[in-house]
């Protein structure tokens, strides 16, 4: 590069090209003389300049100087299925496009964030960072990943939720103070449920908070952010800060922490109230905004947990303990009270009217209560339907969901419940627990809320006279979640035996009812190896739905036909399980063809061509089983694409994928299938490590380490192999002394582990 001195911009590129490539290897006194011989005196000065302020302070701006916002290198035409159209933002690190889906299978607006070229090498890690931290957040006030990748450019880029609204600051003018702090609140809860999944965002501050035009609050830019005790996601961009929201620590070059993001909201409250002269709301934003970290909030629920305070005229934990000021939010609390005890002589002569007003409220209460009911049938039935049919939408059936959930809630506990009420109620909590957790169908992947809905709905039902089919479905419900999700076989066994019983002679069964329990007992023979008893249970439930077209039936009808391929397959015949998994991908097929609208009937024939393809390829018929599993991974890829944010349907994806890495294995195309089983099984413990509390995403990364052991060792890969085969063993043993192993898993997995280690790992 030449040294002439150029203009204040030449210069400013120049010397951040340079800074780029001197961070890349810091401390390399050879490479660094090398690199600036020739550079001007100017440049020179520059970067000294720039050097002296980072060990000053160890920041790094978030946004560009002055001049330097456009990027010399256009955008590629389109990334995926999205075409890319217009600019929307820019900061210190990439660029965000605005793009619209354009491959005719539904429409989208998203969000593109291009990394800057002149930043690729120290911005592109932080990039991958930043896609593994999204990654982990799923929730209403966090804008969601929905892709990543790399352009056909070789820029790495992340595909975020279209956010159209203001930042929270603009959004909030001329509004009145506790809107703006309502709206906080929301921004500040978003906050710490990224704290509760180990993630500091790092660069609070009004433009990274917008408000959409319904009102709701999305957290945007985790471009920064850190995994709380992970210091390489953090170490290249450590120092970014924006001066303005940024604490002591941060601007000093420490990395991000609850401590810090505790101050940015500090600092942020300051911005959307203002200062108005409000002592508490003043006291508030000093303990925040302390420039020790002992001083402030321990975290996000400490600061709320204070402006609620405040709002309802409670001491704050900000306030030192003084005796006027807690009397003069007594007598703010009380007032009303301490009025009507002046008043009380007066009261006494009037004890009609209080008995009309008594009887009045009692009305309104009344009133009320009804007004209820008819909203919880309203949200769980009519709005909710209507909303599973539409792209995108879990979020915001999430929502619905937990409206619905206080509303019953507040049903099961009025003192105006009586026994059919009880009953309702009860039957609107099972149908709550269906969409949170069901895996009979489309689910919110809220199985520890589907379970305390169904514990309660039984409660509820206990000597209440409810119907038996009523009772029978619920203890149905139980069990199909103890057994599918929570891997909880003895209770399912128990469930399933009292919903037996409740369904007996003259209780009002349904055929739909009735083959559901055969179903599950025919999964739970199965893994119990009682071949004989799940075949002939399989086909009862045939029989039970074999002139019924509904979608329920359809389903039910291709999981009674995957049964009993399971049966034959487990039972050592893989060629004879192909004709039931085949009957299995015909029924869901024709769910597909009379239901198009149906992303369930689309995921379950999915997870059907699954089985097939594994059970073709094993046999002996690879190139059908490579078929029937690109089709797979097809129809979930739909599946995922109509709402990113269902982590079942990446669940079941992911499974498909990794047998398609197997396939291609026995194909020859070992590289390929090794390296994308590798990677399924990565995401799988990313997964269960972020849900610990799931047992089946426990197994789920057990079986699919196995494997992929299994084909390190054709491979030749033997020592790979063995360290493979120690970690499924180490995850198959620890289900073991957790009481969530199954007689099949013990010897059809865990059994063969241990062969496998015998033979190649002594």
């Amino acid at each position: 590069m030449s040294g002439e001195a150029g203009s204040d911009q030449d210069i400013e590129r120049r010397v951040l090209a340079l800074m780029e490539r001197l961070l890349a290897w810091p401390g390399h006194a050879r490479f660094r003389a090398r690199l600036l011989k020739n550079e001007s005196p100017a440049v020179l000065a520059r970067i000294a300049a720039l050097e002296r302020a980072a060990a000053a302070k160890g920041s790094m701006p978030t946004e560009l100087p002055a001049g330097l916002e456009e990027d010399p290198l256009p955008p590629p035409e389109r990334f995926g299925p999205f075409a890319i159209t217009r600019r929307i933002g820019v900061g210190g690190m990439g660029e965000v496009w605005e793009a619209q889906r354009d491959d005719g299978l539904f429409e989208q607006r998203v969000a593109i964030k291009l990394i800057q070229p002149r930043l690729q090498v120290r911005a592109g890690e932080a990039f991958a960072a930043e896609r593994r931290i999204l990654a982990r957040l799923e929730h209403p006030g966090i804008a969601r990943l929905i892709d990543g990748g790399m352009t056909a450019d070789g820029r790495p880029c992340l595909v975020m939720e279209y956010v159209d609204g203001l930042s929270i600051d603009e959004a909030g003018k001329g509004l009145p103070l506790a809107e703006r702090l309502r709206r906080f609140g929301e921004a500040a809860r978003a906050v710490h449920y990224a704290h509760t999944r180990l993630v500091a965002h790092g660069d609070l501050k009004p433009s990274n908070i917008l408000v959409d035009t319904d009102g709701r609050v999305r957290l945007l830019d985790f471009g920064i952010a850190r995994l709380l005790g992970d210091e390489a996601d953090a170490l290249l961009l450590s120092g970014a800060v924006t001066s303005a929201f940024a604490s002591p620590a941060r601007l000093a070059g420490a990395l991000p922490s609850v401590a810090d993001d505790v101050f940015a909201l500090g600092r942020l409250l300051e911005r959307i109230a203002g200062d108005d002269g409000d002592a508490e709301l003043g006291a508030i934003r000093a303990r925040a905004c302390a420039p020790e970290e002992a001083a402030r909030y321990a975290g996000v629920p400490e600061l709320l947990a204070d402006l609620e305070r405040r709002e309802g005229h409670f001491p704050l934990v900000a306030r030192p303990p003084d005796l006027s000021y807690r009397a003069r939010l007594f007598v703010r609390r009380r007032w009303k009270a301490l009025a009507g005890a002046a008043a009380l002589v007066a009261l006494a002569g009037a004890a009609g009217a209080g008995l009309l007003v008594a009887e009045r409220e009692k009305i309104e209460a009344g009133a009320r209560f009804e007004d209820a009911r008819g909203t919880a049938r309203y949200l769980l039935y009519t709005l909710y339907d209507q909303l599973e049919r539409q792209p995108g939408s879990l979020e915001l059936r999430r929502e619905v969901a937990e409206t619905a959930q206080r509303t019953l809630d507040r049903l099961a506990g009025s003192k105006w419940a009586g026994r059919a009420v009880r009953v309702e109620a009860a039957e609107g909590l099972l149908r709550l627990a269906q969409v949170q957790g069901s895996p009979l169908g489309p689910n919110l992947g809220q199985p520890d809320k589907a379970r305390a809905n169904i514990d309660t709905a039984l409660r509820l039902l206990e000597g209440a006279g409810a119907p038996r089919r009523l009772v029978a479905q619920a203890q149905l419900d139980s069990a199909w979640l103890a057994e599918l999700v929570e891997e909880d076989t003895p209770r399912a066994k128990r469930d399933l035996a009292a919903s037996y019983k409740a369904t007996g002679p003259g209780a009002a069964e349904t055929d739909l009812q009735r083959a559901g329990q055969y179903v599950l007992k025919a999964i739970i023979d199965q893994w119990d190896q009682r071949y004989r008893f799940a075949i002939a249970d399989a086909n009862q439930a045939e029989a039970a739905l074999a002139e019924d077209t509904a979608l329920p039936a359809l389903i039910l009808r291709s999981r009674a036909a995957e049964a009993r391929g399971d049966v034959i397959w487990y039972g050592g015949d893989n060629k004879g399980a192909v004709p039931a998994y085949r009957q299995a991908v015909t029924v869901l097929e024709d769910a597909v063809r009379r239901y198009p609208r149906s992303i369930h009937a689309l995921r379950r024939l999915g997870h059907a061509r699954w089985a097939l393809a594994s059970a073709l390829a094993d046999s002996g018929d690879v190139p059908q089983g490579l078929h029937q599993i690109e089709q797979s991974c097809a129809e979930l890829k739909r599946v995922v694409a109509f709402d990113p944010a269902d982590d079942d349907a990446r669940r079941h994806l992911h499974i498909s994928e990794n047998a398609r890495g197997g396939i291609l294995v026995q194909a020859g195309q070992v590289g390929e299938g090794l390296a994308l089983l590798a990677a399924t099984a990565a995401e799988r413990k990313a997964l269960w490590q972020a849900h610990p509390e799931e047992a089946r995403r426990m197994r789920d990364y057990a079986v699919e380490v196995k494997p992929l052991a299994d084909l390190q060792v054709k491979a030749g890969r033997v020592r790979e192999a063995c360290a493979s085969y120690a970690e499924a063993r180490r995850v198959f043993e620890a289900m073991d002394r957790g009481g969530r192993l199954t007689a099949q898993d013990r010897s059809n997995q865990l059994g063969n582990i241990l062969k496998s280690q015998e033979k190649y790992c002594r």
